[in-house]
């Protein structure tokens, strides 16, 4: 997503980014993923929201209803 708009950074020197790679390659516990997993989740939640806050509906769609629940998707 580095070369996408708005830009992502998810490798290189991001220290957060390496540490999240290293638990999801090389841990064996489920706990540990799951956390990861969270944290990934919310990283992409931010990610579509800023998205969307950078190209409104021109290059999103957002599918279902306020009242009933919704997903943002670019």
């Amino acid at each position: 997503l580095k070369e996408a708009d708005p830009p992502l950074e998810v490798d290189g020197d991001n220290p957060r980014w390496s540490a999240l790679r290293a638990v999801v390659a090389e841990t064996g516990r489920q706990a540990d993923l799951d956390r990861a997993e969270d944290e990934i989740d919310a990283y992409v939640c931010a990610y579509t929201a800023l998205h969307y806050w950078t190209h409104g509906s021109d290059r999103n769609v957002v599918v279902g209803t306020l009242s009933d629940g919704y997903i943002v998707t670019p």
